[in-house]
């Protein structure tokens, strides 16, 4: 370690090339771990297990017009039940189709309201979570568990205009992920809460029911009032048999069509509504590998390019040190542990860095949360990365003849 102080020396007097290595070695740790964590979320998001059988599960929208391509008023009640009933009853009828539910909204979609959950009407302080409106069949349809409490009655199942149903039963179920948070002790059953407006009793708690988008961080918040709405355009959930899937949807469009031909109707397996909700955050992360790829790259070349100058500029400084007696592996070895020097104050801003890089991905887009066993081996890689770089022209420099190197003053 003799040669430290030297080294020091050196690299002070080549401020400038220094800190450009030490920047793109930072810059490329902090963007190289987050791209890879948010990678492995966004795949882990896609892959895991949501609590519903998605495989079986058919999202459906029917958008309802009259002979002349108008929407029926939104007021006619009456006119929009009679639809929906009709329509339950021809997907019922369908071969594979186990259960039917109409709905407000799709699990794992953008097609799901988010409603603010308070414990008290005037508090300040609230959660958000998707808000389900489901019939009779909807826990059955999404195969839920109830873990406490029970299932919506008939008497509760109310049909209204209202798309928020504001004049419906005052009862809700509620996930066990938003039944944690409001209730820590486990005692949520037949407790109040506040819905937007509206003061609703618990009487039932389901062990897991997905909400909104995979990647939000209150996926699994969610509550589900009892009705129906009654509404030109209505959304149903099918199970069905797995092995018929892509058969019940083709004749489920087909059915709806001919029995209004003026309808729009779009049938979707939850599995591809998944998918598709995920698709700009798979974009974005294979964008942001390629931008890693090229700052590797950079970064390596960087580190070539930085050796390679130092060389060329030090030639006789090299020539003098191999003339008074420095072997080749210890010019060699100079080098390396001045690019190992500038590899590591680079590897120390970017740990910063990535944390920093970190905050602003997790609350601006959601995306997985940064520990050191990610950036451990980032730090690793880049060391190795570095050397390997560096240790052609260290090499090169070694070779210099000293009397060549001398004249070269």
């Amino acid at each position: 370690m003799n040669e430290l102080p030297v080294i020091l020396r050196a690299l002070l007097r080549n401020r400038s090339s220094a800190l450009l290595t030490v920047f793109q070695v930072a810059l490329t740790l902090a963007v190289l771990v987050n791209v890879f964590a948010a990678s492995d979320g966004y795949r882990a998001a896609i892959a895991q297990p949501m609590g519903i059988p998605e495989s079986e599960l058919l999202a459906l929208t029917n958008e309802w017009f009259d002979s002349e391509g108008q929407a029926p008023a939104t007021g006619a009640e009456a006119l929009h039940r009679d639809r929906i009933l009709r329509d339950m009853d021809l997907l019922k009828q369908i071969p594979g189709v186990r259960e039917v539910s109409v709905t407000n909204g799709f699990p794992l979609s953008d097609a799901a309201p988010v409603r603010a959950v308070r414990l008290e009407r005037d508090s300040e302080t609230a959660l958000s979570g998707t808000f389900y409106i489901g019939d009779r069949s909807f826990l059955k349809t999404l195969g839920l568990e109830l873990v406490s409490g029970r299932d919506f009655s008939d008497a509760e199942i109310q049909w209204s205009s209202d798309p928020n149903l504001s004049e419906g039963a005052p009862v809700v179920i509620i996930a066990q992920a938003l039944s944690d948070k409001l209730f820590p002790d486990g005692n949520a059953l037949n407790q109040q809460i506040t819905i937007g407006d509206r003061l609703l009793t618990i009487v039932g708690v389901v062990k897991r029911l997905p909400g909104l988008h995979p990647l939000w961080s209150n996926v699994e918040m969610s509550m589900i009032v009892p009705g129906v709405r009654a509404q030109p355009m209505s959304r149903y959930l099918l199970r069905v048999d797995p092995m018929q899937l892509d058969e019940v949807a083709m004749l489920a469009e087909q059915r709806l069509y001919e029995a209004n031909p003026e309808s729009m109707i779009t049938v979707e397996g939850l599995v591809e509504i998944k998918k598709r909700t995920l698709s700009v955050a798979m974009s974005t992360v294979t964008v942001l590998t390629a931008v890693c790829v090229l700052l590797l790259l950079v970064t390596a070349l960087g580190c070539y390019g930085q050796t390679t100058f130092t060389v060329a500029k030090r030639t006789r400084e090299i020539g003098v040190r191999r003339a008074i007696g420095s072997t080749k592996t210890q010019v060699v070895t100079n080098f390396l542990i001045e690019n190992w020097l500038m590899t590591t104050a680079g590897l120390i801003v970017g740990v910063l860095l990535t944390y920093m890089l970190n905050i602003v991905l997790v609350q601006g887009l959601g995306a997985a949360k940064v520990d050191f066993s990610m950036i451990a081996p980032g730090i690793v890689f880049l060391w190795v990365l570095g050397l390997f770089a560096a240790f052609l022209p260290s090499l090169r420099a070694s070779r210099v003849p000293p009397a060549l190197a001398t004249r070269s003053a």
